[in-house]
């Protein structure tokens, strides 16, 4: 017998599934209604990766709120347990990772942040003389 429910977080977590689902298919839905018109394949080749990225972050916080008012309620298998884990430290900061797999323009910007070549910015005097014109 459970000793406590949260019922209010019980509610929370149910209507964080509920509206997932209802938010991405209507991601989808906007999607494909804005593009009715357009024929380039660019458009949606981006669309795509939109819906991609939206549906991973999407899926680990569905997971992670089913999972844990299913585990609120009912006694679940230790794997179970340990996959609501999972999702629910991927549903806090899994995101980032999903962004730097999947979405090309982030990647480069991290990576070029990460391996930028160490430039010298002090300068040499007799460079800097010389490029003004004055001789030392």
């Amino acid at each position: 017998m459970l000793k406590y429910t949260g019922y209010l977080l019980s509610f929370h977590n149910i209507s964080v599934s509920i509206s997932l689902i209802l938010l991405h298919v209507l991601l989808l839905f906007s999607v494909w209604w804005k593009s009715k018109g357009t024929s380039t394949s660019q458009l949606s080749k981006v669309q795509r990766q939109l819906f991609v990225q939206a549906f991973c972050v999407c899926t680990l916080n569905f997971m992670a709120a089913t999972l844990y008012v299913l585990m609120q309620f009912f006694a679940l298998p230790y794997f179970m347990i340990l996959v609501a884990e999972f999702t629910w430290q991927g549903s806090t900061g899994g995101a980032v990772f999903i962004y730097l797999v999947l979405n090309r323009t982030i990647r480069n910007g991290v990576l070029s942040l990460l391996c930028r070549r160490k430039t010298h910015n002090s300068t040499h005097p007799s460079h800097t003389y010389r490029q003004q014109g004055i001789s030392r």
